[in-house]
């Protein structure tokens, strides 16, 4: 797992970043982090147990990134 550091004070997430996210608890950057790589963590799982052979095409495209971002 990669280690986020930001610096004491790092500003909160702007208002409009903060409104179009699905979990309502995330208030910064930090948090915004964690929750995305963990989304991509689990993209990454589901990749290795379904091992897809067809991956140049669009609606596989769209299927990964909504694994990778759709719960955030």
């Amino acid at each position: 797992m990669i280690n986020w550091e930001y610096p004491d004070g790092a500003p909160p997430l702007d208002p409009d970043e903060i409104e179009g996210l699905l979990p309502n608890n995330i208030t910064t950057r930090g948090e915004l982090d964690r929750w995305e790589q963990e989304n991509i963590l689990e993209a990454d799982d589901w990749l290795a147990r379904t091992k897809p052979t067809d991956i140049l095409n669009e609606a596989f495209i769209r299927k990964l990134h909504k694994r990778m971002y759709g719960n955030v």
